[in-house]
């Protein structure tokens, strides 16, 4: 990914001389870094070395290949060889898979000769490419938009509005790098007004991507600071509640460590009165004595 083929190819051989035994994922990750510089003849290289090795190709090994050629306008048979290959080892086309293989149809130069009846015999191969991932509701916009253009290049403007129609219906919609491609096709072939129609949409898509992308970065934000939030709150809940806690036994070990009442001076508590308790009043006199006294005499 980072351009350096070199060191790829250096650490790949390493591995091979150090007796690591490399799967078709290793394999594969050597001819994506290789299909990204559109060096062909090194993919073609190790694409047969990797069969020497016992090994089964899948999706990701042929859409790297594909994607070489494109790189280097590879022609119609040789593209047409590897969809030979692929169905010997049935491989079916999956969204990245069908899309290379359509681009690799459309950077064919044959495609650039003119000829009508080739140009329509390859525009032929992508719309079947595109019929089967719409089936499967495999195909972006990108790759919609990648036939279209094909079909500009046929000068068929009827069907480049068909099949914008469809993938719309399909809910891929195309976006502004698939107006600017076809913009690019229009000019080419000599269809201005169309050329200038196609990147007027390609600046609305533009802005339209842009606004949405700000909005999503301002989305993500204010959910960043959300739970930020949410996060203070609960940690000032639970040193609230820490500091009640503490609060709490504090008070606890002060009761604790404090007398009962009467309890420290020694003297028996039998004559403590209950708070609040008053003893009645008696009021002795001598006339209520004598009576007293004289009741008693009586009795004995």
């Amino acid at each position: 990914k980072a351009g350096r083929t070199d060191l790829a190819i250096a650490y790949f051989n390493a591995c091979l001389r150090s007796g690591c035994d490399l799967n078709t994922n290793g394999y594969n990750a050597l001819l994506g870094t290789l299909a990204r510089q559109s060096d062909l003849d090194q993919v073609l290289l190790l694409y047969r070395q990797m069969l020497d090795k016992g090994l089964e190709p899948d999706s990701y090994t042929f859409t790297s290949m594909l994607a070489a050629m494109a790189g280097v306008s590879a022609s119609i048979h040789t593209v047409d060889d590897v969809v030979l290959e692929m169905a010997r080892w049935g491989i079916e086309v999956n969204m990245q898979l069908g899309t290379a293989l359509i681009n690799a149809y459309r950077r064919t130069p044959e495609m650039t000769y003119r000829d009508p009846a080739t140009v329509a015999t390859i525009v032929e191969k992508a719309d079947d490419v595109l019929a089967k991932l719409s089936v499967h509701r495999q195909a972006s916009s990108q790759t919609y938009a990648l036939v279209a253009s094909m079909h500009v290049q046929a000068g068929d403007l009827a069907s480049v509005m068909r099949i914008l129609r469809q993938a719309v219906q399909a809910g891929a919609a195309p976006d502004a790098a698939s107006f600017k491609l076809l913009a690019l096709a229009c000019q080419e072939c000599g269809f201005q007004k169309q050329a200038t129609d196609f990147a007027l949409q390609a600046r609305i898509k533009q802005k339209e991507e842009k606004a949405r992308k700000v909005v999503h970065q301002a989305a993500k934000v204010a959910t960043v600071a959300l739970k930020s939030k949410e996060k203070l709150s609960k940690e000032k809940q639970q040193a609230g509640k820490a500091k009640t806690a503490a609060a709490n036994a504090k008070g606890r070990k002060a009761t604790e460590g404090k007398p009962a009442a009467g309890g420290s001076s020694g003297k028996p508590s039998g004559g403590s009165k209950a708070p609040g308790y008053r003893a009645p009043k008696t009021k002795f006199t001598a006339h209520a004595l004598g009576a007293d006294n004289q009741a008693a005499t009586a009795s004995s």
